[in-house]
Order: structure tokens, then sequence, then C-alpha cells
């Protein structure tokens, strides 16, 4: 789902290697700034304030995305590619960022075990798992699998079996890019369809061109960011305030 957020505020990271310790400082020293830069193009002032708040709130994400993990465990691949995905964020696709990050710390979860999602199987450098159903409650199993791959490989079920970060999701199998304008969608993740278009929430399902502010919109997903749908109009956000997705 995509996600709003409206901005507490926002600042680089070196080349020491990403541990439990740094993981937090080391994604907001990279988002913060591109957040930063998104306010500013809506013509919100940027305060020292605001950048240390973005500093703090965002340093939380990754051990928030394990929530719900008995015991999670830091996972130094699911933490390159959270730090990747910040590294992306074009003020558009804060969900693709989070999801990226879902596999910081992962659970215990032995392969052949009972799951209940990914994020509760056991991960390891080099060998890596899923959970064989990806529903909450559904009784899956962790199973090996490879994580974060390039586009034509082949997927189980996971979207995380793909490189997130590069827009890549587990469509029929495969790893594939964004639909183009017009092509069928759904269900998929929030970036299924091509930057500037969504997938509308009832029939047909095929990727639309967002609307502008002003705009009548359908549903939530149908304006151009940073505009939203309210009351079945798109809405940009109100003064003073930094909307980012």
């Amino acid at each position: 789902m995509s996600v709003g957020i409206y901005l507490l505020g926002c600042g680089g990271s070196g080349g020491v290697p990403v541990t439990a310790d740094n993981i937090g400082r080391k994604y907001a020293e990279i988002i913060c700034p591109l957040i930063q830069g998104c306010c500013e193009a809506q013509g919100m002032t940027f305060t020292a304030g605001l950048l240390e708040a973005c500093l703090i709130d965002s340093s939380f994400l990754p051990l928030q995305r394990a929530a719900g993990v008995s015991s999670p465990v830091f996972n130094p691949d699911g933490a390159n590619e959270c730090l990747k995905a910040a590294a992306r964020y074009d003020c558009t696709n804060m969900s693709m960022v989070q999801w990226s990050c879902d596999l910081v710390y992962a659970g215990g979860v032995a392969l052949g075990s009972p799951c209940d999602g990914t994020r509760h199987c056991a991960q390891a450098p080099n060998a890596h798992a899923i959970c064989s159903e990806s529903g909450i409650g559904s009784g899956g199993t962790c199973v090996p699998a490879t994580l974060f791959q390039a586009v034509g490989a082949a997927c189980i079920r996971d979207d995380l079996e793909c490189d997130l970060a590069a827009g890549l999701w587990c469509n029929a199998g495969t790893c594939a890019g964004p639909l183009p304008a017009g092509s069928p969608c759904g269900p998929g993740p929030p970036w299924e369809c091509a930057k500037g278009t969504y997938c509308p929430m009832s029939a047909p399902q095929i990727c639309t061109p967002t609307t502008a502010d002003g705009a009548a919109c359908p549903d939530w997903y149908s304006c151009t960011p940073p505009a939203e749908c309210w009351d079945g109009v798109c809405v940009a956000p109100p003064q003073g305030a930094c909307l980012t997705f």
C-alpha cells in the first residue's frame, strides 16, 4: 500500500560496513536529504530542526519493519537492499522503499518449519528463504529462495525474491519491471504500474494515468503525487506541510 506521511524532517553515509548498530542512522542519512528535496520542491522551508527530526524519526524505520517478528535477527543482505532502495527514493515511491526494508531484520523459523510470512523465516548471507504462503496465518512453510533478483529471474511467489529497490516484483513466476500504461494489472505491489500510472481498485484494472491537483479521482491512488484523493477530488498537501509517498 502506498504510504503518505506528513514530514517530520531530514541528512550522507560513509563506507563503513552496515551493522545492526548503524543501519538506522545510515538509512536516515540517505533518505532524509532526498525527502528534504521533495519538501522544498513543494514550497516548504526546510529548517535545521526539521532535518534533525527526520534523522531521528527515519532511523527507526528498519526495525519498525520487523514488527510482529519474534526475536528478530539482523540480516546484512536485507540491510543493504534497504539502503539501496532509500537511495532511489524519488518523492513518489516511499512504499517501495519501506517494502524493500522488510528483511533488515528477520525471524528464526528454520527451513521446512511453519511460517506466516517471509519475515519470520531465518535469513543468512547467501542462504535465504521465503514463506511458501505470504498471507498471515496461512500455514506456509519456510523454503529456500534467492532474494533481490534481476528482471527475468524466476520467483516462487514473494516480491522480495525480486530487486524491489529497482522497481521489480514477482509477476506470475518471473521478476518483472513496472507495467506500461494500458496493461492489465492487479493484484500486485503499489509500483506494479509504471510511474505516472496506477492500478484502479475496481474493474477495468488496467494501468491508468494519474490525474493532477484539482481533477476528479475515483480512488486513493489515482492522483499524481503529492496530491491525494479526498472526497473525489485530487487535493494538494496543506500549506506548510510536506507530503511524501
